[in-house]
């Protein structure tokens, strides 16, 4: 059984399925024609916002969650080149939140199509049109919302019977995404719930 280490030193096992600490297949890197994903849901936020759903903030937990993520993603070495975002407030800090405890130096973009509502295979073709257009080998961070990025990886992994997703607020799905066929297979998935464990 392989383990990834946590910011803390501690060891976790990962399995091959959705759902839990998983992984489900390694793949070379960089990849011809195919771009890294990490896609996030956004994390825990308050329930009410004056200027409407738009404007809901993170939670003290959600903040949390947020620099949880981008924790892990400086232990493992996942260094994004392209983060992007719904231009929901509570997406935006959680981008925000994920970039600055990964130390990274990138600036925020934001894709109206990555919103609550929008249309799964929509939000993926957001995201492979702006992976399409670098030269260099690609790793995205994107955060959005559910039911969409539910959607969106039902979408990327279709034809994959053994992976079914049910995502968390704060939770995070690593991917290879095939640029022309606009297919996936999922690298890891790790659950919020997990990351907060460690902590306790």
């Amino acid at each position: 059984m392989r383990r990834w280490l946590t910011d803390r030193g501690q060891a976790l096992p990962f399995a091959p399925r959705a759902g839990g600490w998983a992984v489900g297949r390694l793949l070379p890197s960089p990849a011809v024609g195919r771009f890294e994903l990490m896609l996030m849901r956004h994390g825990e936020a308050e329930d009410f916002a004056e200027g409407g759903d738009a404007q809901r903030a993170l939670t003290q937990r959600g903040h949390g969650m947020a620099q949880r993520a981008g924790r892990l993603m400086r232990t493992l070495r996942w260094d994004p080149t392209i983060a992007v975002s719904s231009p929901f407030v509570r997406a935006r800090q959680t981008l925000q939140g994920a970039l600055e405890a990964a130390e990274s130096p990138l600036a925020m973009e934001t894709e109206s199509r990555l919103v609550p509502g929008a249309p799964a295979t929509s939000a993926v073709a957001s995201l492979i049109e702006r992976a399409a257009v670098e030269s260099a080998d690609v790793r995205m961070l994107a955060v959005g919302h559910n039911p969409c990025v539910t959607g969106m990886l039902t979408h990327l992994v279709r034809g994959d019977e053994r992976m079914a997703f049910a995502v968390s607020t704060g939770d995070l799905a690593h991917l290879s995404v095939d640029l022309r066929e606009g297919t996936a297979v999922v690298i890891s998935y790790i659950p919020a719930r997990v990351l907060e464990a460690q902590e306790q």
